[in-house]
């Protein structure tokens, strides 16, 4: 008989904590990340940063502090920080055997998170913007090589999950940037391949980098079929203008949620309830960046839509997720028939059946402040200095005098540490002027209400200082940004920091 001493209520409340805290976390991220999507990047960012995250939630830490880090500037930072969770997935990802034994004696949330196909896709895009607005074309080469790398791996089944046109997009731009128009077509050829896989329509950024590479590489056949494809020519570019390109990363994606699923056991002779991860069926559709240069209209267009590629991961994983359910659940019950057979007094069993409930949860963690989508636009303008302002969703690019003038900051961003950025008040790290009776973010401790109203008329915006880097540009909401004849520019626009950055082909 098992005997349950009177510390037996102890030991149970301290396992119930330690099963809870982990769904803490997830709650807290997701909550940041609701946070994150009403344009509160700086507060998030600090609210990050204060957490220390257990083990297994480590990759997923370090993959959203490296995209805050790159939406506010600190490309140094973020590239340190997406450095570390590649080095932990790698790791997760070749002792994942041992990793599933917790996830189906306990559950799946005390697995380490070590990414799905898609978000690893999307790792090495922000590591190319990144190394791009730090100057270093050639360590962006390296993690373009990496994103092929991990291409190659992908299952070749129906799924879309781990495909991801835009990471393909830019690799051709910086096949392009490093004077490799072979290897640039390669790279287009494959966002083209994923397009069509994933039966999305082409943007025309795309279908013009196509057509005109193959004219530039005098594949003639394959510029016809293309032609033919996309229903119209091409003019050669004309090396008189400049080439502007803008990526624009919009909303924050969707994160998972929780819910039940009953099954009947007939070995059991009962009904288990299975706790499964879900994405809502229905989202919002992100709007494109309309984009305005000295009269001109256009708009950015979808490459990816980030919302379908998680719920493809998910769909991908599904099977698996609940076979180790249907298994774990099955063992705990199987225990608690066990322990009320051996214990008369039906203590064990109770406290079996309360830990199975309360243990029983859904890993609902993800890279769940990714953008919702990934669009872009590709120009040729007349060279000059423009000077730019973001509103909203419209990006405006005038000659000189046309917006209110802001001057441009030089540089990529110092490397701030972190106990330096948290003696920063929230404006002086650049978080955007408040209005007046703003609620504060909501506290993140069970049941406690949300953080007290932020005090009225909260400081002006500054930047955190940067030092002089040749042809890289943080751009504020109002800058100035100079377009070369024959260059090509790219500019970065991340839709809830409000900021954009800019590379210039040296």
């Amino acid at each position: 008989m098992i005997v349950f001493k009177p510390r037996s209520g102890a030991f149970l409340s301290l396992l119930l904590l330690l099963l809870l805290s982990g769904c803490v976390a997830q709650h807290r991220s997701n909550d940041l990340a609701e946070d994150l999507q009403q344009g509160d990047v700086y507060n998030v960012l600090h609210e990050l940063e204060k957490d220390s995250p257990a083990n297994r939630d480590y990759a997923q830490y370090q993959l959203n502090l490296g995209l805050l880090q790159s939406y506010v500037g600190d490309f140094a930072e973020s590239v340190e920080s997406l450095q570390k969770a590649k080095r932990v997935i790698a790791e997760l990802q070749a002792i994942s055997v041992s990793e599933n034994i917790g996830a189906v004696t306990v559950n799946e949330a005390v697995r380490s998170y070590d990414s799905t196909p898609s978000e690893r896709m999307l790792l090495q895009q922000l590591l190319i913007v990144d190394y791009l607005m730090l100057g270093d074309i050639g360590a962006a080469r390296v993690e373009v090589l990496q994103a092929n790398v991990i291409e190659k791996s992908l299952p070749q089944h129906d799924s879309i999950s781990g495909w991801v046109a835009s990471t393909q997009y830019l690799s051709g731009l910086v096949y392009e940037l490093n004077r490799e128009p072979d290897n640039a077509m390669i790279s287009y050829r494959r966002a083209y391949k994923v397009h069509q896989r994933n039966h999305l329509p082409v943007p025309k950024a795309l279908s013009d980098s196509l057509l005109y590479m193959t004219s530039q590489l005098g594949l003639r056949d394959e510029h016809r079929r293309y032609q033919k494809a996309f229903g119209y020519r091409l003019a050669a570019r004309d090396r008189g203008k400049a080439s502007l390109t803008v990526l624009y990363w919009g909303e924050v994606v969707s994160h998972k949620e929780q819910r039940s699923l009953s099954v009947f056991v007939p070995d059991l002779r009962e009904n288990i309830a299975l706790a499964l991860p879900y994405y809502r069926d229905h989202y919002p559709r992100t709007p494109s960046l309309v984009i305005d240069i000295a009269g001109r209209r256009t708009q950015t267009q979808p490459l990816d839509d980030v919302e379908k590629l998680v719920r493809a991961d998910l769909s991908t994983e599904s099977k698996a997720i609940y076979a180790r359910a249907m298994a774990r659940m099955v063992a705990k019950h199987m225990a608690i028939q066990h322990a009320q057979r051996q214990d008369d007094s039906g203590i064990a069993a109770a406290i079996l059946n309360i830990a199975t409930t309360v243990s029983e949860q859904a890993d609902v963690r993800s890279w769940n402040m990714l953008p919702a989508t990934i669009q872009v636009a590709r120009l040729e303008v007349p060279p000059g200095r423009y000077d730019i302002e973001l509103r909203g969703r419209q990006l405006v690019l005038s000659k000189p005098g046309g917006v209110p003038r802001w001057d441009a900051v030089s540089g990529a961003p110092a490397k701030v540490s972190r106990a330096q950025r948290q003696q920063q008040t929230q404006s002086q790290y650049g978080m955007q002027q408040r209005a007046q009776g703003q609620q504060g973010m909501q506290q993140r401790a069970q049941g406690q209400q949300g953080m007290q109203q932020r005090a009225q008329g909260q400081q002006s915006q500054q930047q955190v200082p940067r030092p002089p880097t040749p042809e890289v540009q943080m751009l504020k909401k109002y800058a100035t940004v100079d377009l070369e004849a024959g260059k090509t520019s790219l500019l970065f626009c991340p839709s809830v920091a409000q900021q954009i950055y800019s590379y210039k082909e040296p």
